[in-house]
This record gives structure tokens, C-alpha cells and sequence, in this order.
């Protein structure tokens, strides 16, 4: 992958020399340790808001649901008949 694309940032005495060190001890320069660290973190954070969490009531909600679902009333047949739109399409 051909790297085109520029970040600044300023940090800290501390933080610079940190990842300095931890760089160093990788045997990669400091450009290439700060991307794959922070490229990694961007996606498990992605990844992590794409979930859905339930505590264990709300999960034992969703299997009865699942298990026995109620009866259709209006407002439902109303919805599922104008159709569904995927939010990221």
C-alpha cells in the first residue's frame, strides 16, 4: 500500500518519547509504528460501535421475542409495508 497521505500532530515530551522508545524496541521507524497503532485502534473502535449491547434482561427480552413473536397490528403492517432502506446503503 502506497503511503500518500499526511497526518501532523504535536504531542507531548512524554508521549514523543514513549512511542519513541516503544518504535525502537519494535524495529520500525516512529511513522510507521504511530500508523499501524493508531490505524488498529481506528478499527476496533469501528468495529466496536457497530455492535449492538444488550444487558441479560434485554438479551431474554429478544430471544422471548424471537421465540414468540406478537401478533402484527397496524402501525406494523403499516411500516413493513412501505418497505426498509439499509442505513448505510
Amino acid at each position: 500500500m502506497l503511503a500518500n497521505e499526511r497526518i501532523n500532530i504535536r504531542t507531548t515530551t512524554q508521549a514523543k518519547s514513549a512511542i519513541e522508545k516503544a518504535s525502537s524496541l519494535t524495529g520500525v521507524s516512529v511513522s510507521s509504528f504511530m500508523v499501524e497503532v493508531a490505524y488498529q485502534k481506528a478499527l476496533e473502535t469501528i468495529k466496536n460501535s457497530q455492535r449492538i449491547l444488550l444487558s441479560d434482561l434485554e438479551w431474554q427480552n429478544a430471544v422471548t421475542l424471537l421465540d414468540k413473536p406478537p401478533e402484527p397490528n397496524d402501525k406494523m403492517t403499516a411500516l413493513f409495508e412501505r418497505g426498509y432502506k439499509v442505513a448505510d446503503k
